[in-house]
């Protein structure tokens, strides 16, 4: 049990694994450290090596730092660390280490287990905070966490160095907020700190508030009414999502889901809390696999039917499916001949993942070995239910308040959702349960579920207080669920009677002959004193005054046949035979006597017991005073009426037994509630301390109210004004102007929008999406909602009717800087469009414009021609479905790296061509990144020009280079070829023996064949190499110093070759010994 203290603290599980330590160092550096605020740490670690993680986090952070030890109190502002080889769970308001399980699959110390844990203890002041990490560890954690009502946050995925872990848990559709872990410590802040007021969530109906709107708006989006769900329920969960979204008021949070669909959607998984749990309540399902035999044996023949309604994401409908194979006995692969299972549920994401049959190996915790092994194929981190259990389930979107019931159901689980529904919708949906069921079904609730409201439908069997038997003896006349009546279509009909309806069947008339027999008038009782049925007249027997209650009740008997009905019932049931009580008078003029006598019935048909109660007559008789009527002329009678005496004394013994263990059993009960009314009392005083207080406060407030409202006047009158001024400036106007309110609905137009847009006068209020739009027109709807998110002016170019057309969104504040909506004007510009057609049609400039797909937005007639297509056929296509592969990918990966990086790429060189390779060009791109004004979608656009002639220019010089680099061979002379990106070197025979180097030696690299010159010589034949690689051409003159280390003079002249792209290719030389009498001629006219 937690201490008061506790109560008031908050504790956050951390959970991580791969890279989490430098996601948990980002979080606890910016954590608060002055709230009432605990933080355990659940890292996965290696149990063989010694962990660091306390020295580590406590680098980062000012609040204290400290390992889990065995029976640890948690304290506020301590960060808790998780030590290796041990679980962490909660228990009793502290932290207790446990052995983890054996399972190599489960995660060591396992989050999903502490998680559980916490939610199970400590209730909605739990926080559940998943970080990065491998697997899917937590996300059951989160689920519970949700379900106890807490707040859940996941790391965002992209910051996450492994996403396994947060994704798993934001999959589950439990995570209220996804942050980067350095956002995470702010937002905790304004959670915890946050001054929220939903003290009108607590009220017992929500009456003409912004509940009711929100109710209306999950209504219409979902088609599920939450209206009869229990307030309270409700009001938490809204709760919950405005704490987790930041938000103050109702109105505030029921406008911002009027605007915001996806915020309706996150309201509707949490109201519906699907989580659940494999064999969850282990003694329920004990006392269920118990039972399951006898309803087997009662079934017949055909297969056994079970409806699991609420099944969420089917845990519960694979424990039901494996508890009945188990007890079958049956191989998996016949058990659908034997089984028919129904899940339903109307969360359709829940039904995707029960269909899927795959889960959490953390869920291995609540499965038993032996179970596990049979029916679970472990997938890595996850465990999947075998395909003969799952393909023995249908699971169904189905709603247990609105669509008909299955029928002929012989097992019914609807465990942990009747506890959401108020009393009326309970009634409603027992009935339709009862409706489903044959006299030998079972219901199996929850815990802490009851038929309350339905007793006449259902008892609870004896040995299971949370199983119940459909009623065989009704005890009320109040109608049950009846399927909706559907016209014959039978070509005749044979009418029926009334009577024919409703005869009773043969043993039910022997039953009443029976009764009948055994007395006049009479009633039958349940066990639990209610009364079923009624033969003859009981009226003189029955008291009804203003506080009887008007149950068909035992209690509605006179006193004191209604004290001893009760204890005869009791004995009778107990001991299974027959008990008469005492005559006494009954209340008329004539004086006569009755007598209860009770007969336990007992039949294996019906699912309770009962008992007839006969209300026995005896004529009175003239009393008489001589000492001969007293006996002693009739020794007989005396005998008769002493056995009578003794029959009756003992009669009265068995009663005051059983008033007595009855008594005592109420004593303890008493003595239980008195010390709960003394806890009561003591929280209504403290309630009252509190509400005197609040009532101060109301004064204080009206007070207050009174100056607002003074001040609101002045205002109004201000904003009159202003209203005035504004409705003649939108009257006057030439433009197209559109203003709308934060829910899109036009407010105001003028004229020459109303004339665009055919908005009838006055304005109705349309929504943005439901006026009409001119021709080629894209929807404004998506415009406005992107400028009302981003809070800044959003804009559209485009063509219509051969006009061009600017739209421009831009959202309009009040002073405190809330946005109240936006306001849209449209900017024409008549022939502007024609302009750019006739230019991408006839012009030479080769554009296109193409998403991150390859999809063609804009083309010109020029470039489309280039790809075998027209500009109208290659709208709309992918560019890389209309040219070759080659060509695709390399423009692919080239797209990918503009829209990766949103500075300008540097021009690139390519071919581009049809996709049968027929004509290629030869092409020079410019490429620029473009976002789309609406959707803000990045796009490409991509300027280009043909080189193709030049590219032919190059070829035709390559051929005459190649026939003049043949002359050197025919003429004996010595050559060489240089390739500049590779520094390869090739030489001639001859090249090899004028640097006296052997030809098998092969040609050496590069810098060793620069190194070859004399040292004199090296850095003026570099620089002449390069200043000729810009020219063209060059020539020189050097020494070479040989191995032997003689110098040898020779003379070079080289011819640099480009390639289409004007890059250099290639370097081809001569190379030549000099002469001596060369050697002394200077050649300084033409050394370089």
């Amino acid at each position: 049990m937690n201490t008061p203290a506790q109560d008031d603290l908050t504790i956050i599980g951390i959970g991580s694994s791969a890279g989490g330590l430098e996601a948990i160092r980002e979080l606890v550096a910016n954590l608060p450290t002055d709230l009432q605020v605990s933080y355990v740490v659940v890292q996965h670690m290696s149990p063989h090596h010694k962990s660091l993680m306390k020295e580590l986090v406590a680098r980062e952070t000012k609040l204290a730092v400290e390992n889990v030890t065995d029976g640890v109190t948690p304290a506020a502002n301590v960060i808790y660390i998780t030590p290796p080889k041990t679980d962490v769970v909660f228990r009793d308001g502290k932290l207790h280490l446990v052995d983890p399980s054996k399972e190599p699959a489960i995660a060591k110390p396992s989050v999903d287990r502490f998680l559980i844990s916490l939610a199970e203890s400590h209730g909605a002041r739990t926080m559940a905070i998943i970080l990065s990490g491998t697997g899917s560890d937590g996300a059951y954690g989160v689920q519970a966490i949700r379900e106890a009502g807490g707040i859940t946050i996941a790391q965002d995925t992209e910051s996450a160095k492994y996403d396994g872990m947060p994704q798993s848990a934001i999959t589950t559709g439990c995570i209220d907020l996804i942050l980067r872990p350095l956002d995470i410590g702010p937002h905790l802040h304004n959670i915890l700190t946050s001054s929220h007021d939903f003290s009108n969530f607590q009220q017992g109906e929500f009456v003409e508030s912004p509940i009711t709107d929100l109710l209306q708006i999950l209504l219409a989006r979902t088609r599920v009414d939450f209206r009869d769900y229990k307030k309270a329920t409700i009001g938490r969960r809204i709760e919950r999502r405005m704490v987790a979204l930041g938000i103050e008021s109702q109105e505030e949070y029921t406008q911002f889901c009027r605007t915001n669909p996806h915020a309706v959607d996150d309201l509707f998984k949490d109201l519906l809390i699907s989580v659940t749990r494999f064999f969850r309540d282990k003694e329920e399902f004990a006392q269920l696999q118990a039972l399951l035999p006898k309803l087997i044996a009662d079934r017949g023949d055909g297969p056994l039917r079970v409806w699991i309604a609420g099944c969420a994401t089917g845990e519960e409908a694979y424990s039901i499916a494996i508890l009945l194979a188990e007890l079958l006995g049956t191989p998996t692969n016949a058990l659908k001949s034997k089984v028919q299972i129904f899940a339903t549920d109307i969360d359709k994401n829940a039904l995707q993942v029960a269909r899927r049959g795959s889960y959490n190996a953390s869920a291995l915790n609540d499965i038993p070995d032996d179970i596990a092994e049979k029916y679970f194929i472990h997938q890595g981190d996850s465990i999947r239910v075998v395909d003969s259990i799952r393909n023995v389930i249908l699971f169904s979107d189905h709603n247990v308040c609105q669509d008909p019931p299955f029928q002929k159901i012989d097992l019914l689980c609807c465990r942990n959702l009747l506890i959401y529904f108020e009393n009326n919708l309970q009634k409603k949906v027992m009935s339709r349960f009862h409706y489903s069921m044959p006299p030998h079904g079972l219901l199996f609730l929850g815990t802490a579920e009851s038929v309350a409201g339905s007793e006449n439908l259902f008892v609870a069997d004896k040995s299971a207080p949370h199983i119940y038997h459909k009623r065989g003896l009704s005890v009320s006349k109040d109608p049950t669920y009846t399927l909706p009546q559907v016209p014959s279509i039978s070509r005749r009909s044979t009418p029926r009677t009334k009577a024919t309806e409703n005869a009773p069947s043969t043993d039910r008339q022997l039953f009443e002959a029976l009764v009948q027999s055994l007395g006049e008038n009479s009633i039958l009782v349940t066990e639990d004193y209610s009364i079923a049925r009624v033969y003859g007249a009981i009226s003189p027997y029955i008291e009804m005054n203003s506080a009887t209650n008007l149950k068909m009740h035992i209690d509605l008997l006179r006193s004191p046949l209604r004290e001893e009905a009760r204890s005869l019932v009791t004995i009778a049931l107990k001991n299974k035979s027959h008990r008469a009580g005492v005559r006494h008078l009954v209340a008329n003029a004539s004086g006569d006597e009755v007598r209860l006598d009770v007969y336990p019935i007992v039949a294996s048909q019906i699912n309770e017991r009962a008992a007839l109660v006969v209300f026995t007559p005896f004529k009175s008789e003239p009393v008489t005073t001589t000492l001969d009527t007293l006996g002693i002329k009739d020794n007989v009678a005396v005998s008769e009426r002493i056995i009578s005496l003794e029959n009756e004394v003992a009669t009265t013994r068995d009663a005051l037994q059983q008033t007595i263990e009855e008594l005592e059993t109420s004593n303890e009960e008493l003595q239980s509630l008195n010390e709960e009314l003394q806890s009561t009392n003591e929280e209504l005083q403290a309630t009252n301390e509190e509400l005197e207080t609040s009532n101060e406060e109301l004064q204080s407030t009206n007070e207050e109210l009174i100056t607002v409202n003074e001040e609101l006047q002045v205002t109004a009158s201000e904003l009159s004004g202003r209203t005035g001024e504004l409705t003649s400036v939108l009257q006057s106007t030439p433009l197209a102007i559109l203003v709308t309110d934060y829910a899109l609905q036009v407010r105001q137009a003028t004229p020459a929008a109303k004339k665009m847009f055919n908005i009838e006068q006055p304005i109705g209020s349309p929504h943005i999406s439901q006026i009409p739009l001119p021709t080629e027109y894209p929807a404004l709807a998506p415009m406005c909602g992107e400028a009302l998110k981003l809070g800044q002016t959003v804009s559209t170019e485009f063509s219509s009717n051969g006009t061009q057309v600017i739209i421009t969104c831009s959202p309009y504040f009040e002073p405190q800087g809330q946005i109240l909506g936006v306001t849209i004007v449209v900017s024409e510009f008549p022939g502007l469009a024609r302009e750019l057609e006739h230019i991408l049609n006839s012009s030479g400039v080769l554009l296109m414009n193409r998403d991150r797909d390859g999809k063609i937005l804009r083309i010109s007639e020029q470039a489309a021609k280039i790809i075998g297509e027209t500009r109208a056929s290659a709208l709309g296509k992918s560019l890389y479905d209309l040219i070759p592969e080659n060509q695709a990918n390399r423009i692919r990966e080239d797209d990918r790296n503009i829209l990766n990086n949103t500075a300008k790429t540097p021009t690139t060189k390519g071919e581009l061509g049809p996709l049968d390779g027929s004509s290629s060009h030869h092409l020079q791109f410019h490429r620029f990144r473009y976002n789309l004004p609406v959707t803000n979608e990045p796009t490409i656009y991509t300027f280009a020009t043909d080189l193709t002639e030049t590219e032919m220019a190059h070829k035709r010089a390559d051929a005459l280079l190649d026939q003049i680099m043949t002359i050197p061979k025919i003429a004996g002379l010595s050559y060489w070829t240089l390739d500049p990106k590779t520094k390869e070197i090739y030489w001639s025979e001859g090249v090899f023996k004028i640097h006296r180097v052997n030809i098998e030696d092969g040609a050496p690299p590069y810098e060793e064949a620069i190194n070859m010159y004399h040292p004199d010589d090296i850095d003026r034949v570099k620089a002449i190499v390069a200043r000729g690689s810009e020219s063209g051409e060059f020539k020189f003159r050097a020494r070479l110093l040989v191995r032997s280390g003689e110098i040898v003079h020779i003379e070079s002249h080289g011819i640099v070759r480009q390639d289409h792209w004007g890059e250099t290719d290639k370097i081809v030389g001569i190379f030549r010994e000099l002469s001596p009498h060369e050697i002394s001629q200077p050649a300084a006219d033409w050394a370089e």
